[in-house]
């Protein structure tokens, strides 16, 4: 899909449970697959495909009814993040939405309810010799054959793969899953030095 070379800095430690990240594209997925033993959640409908059931065969992946209430999916989160012994660790996009990268959403709480260690993820793409509005690998298009051909027309594209340092919470023991979502957030846009939205995409999608 024409990426040439992915760059990654540093280090996934030992102890980490969960890897929080910015979507901007399908790629995102398997750019994080190529560099890391992880346990992908993914949606239950997608479990028929057969493209899914070959990826199964080397990745773990945890299927979620999303139809079903918040709660259902933020259990299964953190049976994963408590369970080291039979799952890897597991991969979540806290914004919950794909977006241009220009930003952060709102990050969702289920990736932190569990006291188990996260580290952020941020990945970066370089589209070379191709202007913003006109290719790109932001999955925005609601279309399959215009963001095939958008993500064609890219004569090529290198990746950053930054793993940053986990945020130590021990001297605030008391903070809430939202509060300790909001850090990383915040963490994760000094980082790019793009602004961190309050709202998260089920507000946003909801006209809140």
């Amino acid at each position: 899909i024409g990426i040439v070379w992915i760059n990654r800095t540093g280090k996934l430690r030992p102890e980490t449970r969960t890897m929080v990240m910015n979507h901007q594209s399908i790629s995102d997925c398997i750019i994080m697959m190529s560099q890391f033993p992880l346990c992908i959640l993914a949606m239950k409908s997608l479990a028929g495909s057969g493209f899914i059931q070959a990826i199964t065969r080397v990745f773990e992946m945890i299927f979620v009814d999303r139809s079903k209430a918040d709660m259902h999916i933020s259990q299964k989160i953190v049976e994963v993040q408590n369970d080291p012994k039979h799952h890897l660790p597991i991969m979540i996009f806290p914004e919950g939405k794909i977006t241009n990268g220009q930003g952060l959403l709102g990050f969702r709480s289920g990736a932190f309810i569990s006291d188990k260690q996260i580290q952020a993820v941020c990945i970066r793409y370089k589209m070379w010799l191709t202007p913003f509005n006109m290719a790109t690998v932001c999955w925005l298009e609601p279309d399959m054959k215009t963001f095939i051909y958008q993500v064609l027309s890219i004569p090529f594209m290198t990746v950053n793969v930054d793993v940053l340092d986990p945020i130590d919470f021990s001297m605030e023991p008391k903070l809430t899953p939202k509060q300790k979502a909001e850090r990383y957030q915040l963490q994760m846009a000094n980082f790019f030095g793009c602004p961190a939205y309050r709202k998260t995409n089920k507000a946003i999608f909801k006209g809140k």
